[in-house]
């Protein structure tokens, strides 16, 4: 309830940082289907790279894979989809760590092109749940992984 903010991947405890309301930067998310109501938190995600076809697959794409499936077992998406999930690199992690940092406080300057890529992330959606104004992808996760837009 007192710290600057948590740190969580998928398997860790995030409820306690969401219920006191801090800040969380979440890593290695592998679930694209995310609850984006907490204020002031970043996530970046895992990718996932399609052995069928030799790339990694664009945020959409992993968002029309079959939900259910998804939020059951990560290694049946492995199996069915032929698909691995590629972990955050320690730079990934470090990024978004410094930008939260920065963020709480009041040092970190939003570009132009990070609010356009933010958007052009958040449009994939098209609406399909609610999503506080204040959480974001982690900048530079979203600049180094254009392509996946």
């Amino acid at each position: 309830s007192r710290c600057l903010f948590s740190i969580n991947a998928q398997s860790g405890i995030t409820i306690p940082a969401e219920f006191c309301g801090r800040p969380i930067v979440y890593v290695n998310w592998p679930d694209m289907h995310l609850s984006a109501w907490h204020n002031n938190s970043l996530v970046i995600f895992k990718k996932f790279f399609s052995n069928k076809k030799k790339r990694y697959l664009k945020f959409k794409e992993i968002l029309d894979l079959d939900h259910k499936v998804l939020t059951s077992n990560f290694k049946i998406i492995q199996k069915k989809f032929d698909i691995v999930l590629e972990e955050n690199s320690p730079d990934e992690i470090k990024d978004v760590v410094e930008e939260q940092l920065k963020r709480i406080n009041n040092e970190w300057v939003e570009t132009n092109e990070d609010k356009i890529l933010q958007k052009k992330f958040w449009n994939i959606y098209e609406k399909k749940f609610i999503k506080s104004p204040t959480f974001r992808v982690g900048a530079n996760f979203l600049k180094k992984n254009i392509y996946l837009i």
